[in-house]
């Protein structure tokens, strides 16, 4: 790897750690959200949980 690669390389990871970060960590964006409902757990959740999500919280690459 040149120094011209390696530049490159960690221009592109900056930009992809980017668009990670606007990833908004909350119920409204995990996969197991219906509505205000968790599917995972059949309950729906405290705002506070809601508004921060939990340790079950897994993106499904939609952002809404």
């Amino acid at each position: 790897m040149n120094l011209t690669q390696l530049n490159s390389q960690k221009e592109a990871l900056r930009e992809m750690l980017r668009q990670l970060e606007t990833i908004p960590v909350k119920c409204t964006t995990c996969k197991h959200c219906h509505g205000k409902t968790c599917l995972k757990y059949m309950s729906d959740p405290p705002e506070e949980v809601r508004s921060q999500g939990c340790e079950a919280w897994e993106f499904d690459g939609v952002p809404f």
